[in-house]
């Protein structure tokens, strides 16, 4: 495995634990909210989902890369899909992803080019599997910080705080609800973060380098107009090598995030697999 491709794999590996959110919309209001309300709702909404006792979440990742290798110009991707629900009461959570690779780097690694996960975050004890080869078998690390830090919902929420701009889009019905769509023009440094958090290769490119060739990032949420929960968001960023100088393996990058929450407040109740309670022990 080369440099290259270890760095995207340990990327791969970091997306296991790091995603995002949403939820629900009530009543169409009879006017459309003041510039200067926009502020507040993208608050109330993000407090909202903070505040929630627990919910159900799916995140699809899509990360698409035009690679320069010695000869001619590949293309590489990986999406990520994920499913999860978080206990937000008890402070437990429990996600499946599945993680797709595609492109000339995975061509000859096998096992790595699909591969399922499973992670559980129970009181005291992170829980983990994946099918990978060499990986196939359940581990536990104690969780020596507090939820919130395993939160990817949270996490990303986090991202919203400060925006450069706020742009009111329109009224939207989302699953069954009317909700206000927002977009949402991250500040600097929350773009820094976002994209070390999703982009496939942090161990290769680092943000000084991509920032003056990267796009805005734009944030789209459903605000739901009745309880202020969050249905949906999704977020992207092109990066666009003119000058590939400083970054010489990539002419292009594509990062996509899409994000839904549901079944705010409702019980629910997460069970460690019998498979996992013999898990051993690792330390990071």
């Amino acid at each position: 495995m080369n440099k290259l491709t270890r760095s995207v794999f340990t990327l791969v590996l970091a997306m296991a634990l790091a995603l995002p959110v949403f939820t629900g919309c009530g009543g169409k209001p009879s006017a459309t909210p003041a510039e200067q309300d926009l502020p507040q709702i993208l608050d109330d909404a993000v407090s909202a989902v903070e505040n929630a006792g627990s919910y159900k979440f799916v995140i699809e990742t899509d990360s698409s890369f035009a690679v320069n290798t010695d000869s001619e110009e590949e293309d590489m991707s990986a999406t990520m899909n994920i499913t999860g629900t978080a206990n937000l009461d008890d402070s437990e959570m429990q996600i499946s992803y599945d993680m797709n690779l595609s492109g000339y780097l995975f061509e000859d690694e096998e096992g790595l080019e699909a591969f399922h996960g499973e992670i559980y975050i129970l009181a005291d004890w992170t829980y983990k599997k994946t099918d990978m080869p060499g990986d196939d078998q359940w581990i536990k690390i104690a969780s020596d910080v507090s939820f919130d830090q395993y939160n990817v919902i949270v996490i990303e929420l986090t991202l919203l705080e400060l925006p450069e701009n706020i742009e009111f889009i329109g009224f939207e019905n989302f699953d069954g609800s009317e909700c206000y769509v927002v977009k949402v023009i991250a500040n600097p440094e929350n773009t820094e973060t976002w994209f070390y958090n999703h982009q496939m290769t942090a161990n290769a490119i680092y943000w000084p380098e991509v920032e003056p060739y990267a796009g805005e990032l734009a944030f789209t949420v459903w605000v739901d107009t009745d309880t202020s929960l969050i249905k949906k968001m999704d977020a992207s960023m092109l990066i666009d090598f003119d000058d590939p100088a400083d970054v010489p393996d990539f002419d292009t990058m594509t990062l996509d995030v899409a994000m839904v929450l549901s079944d705010y407040n409702k019980p629910v109740t997460i069970t460690l697999p019998d498979e996992a309670r013999d898990a051993e022990e690792v330390t990071v």
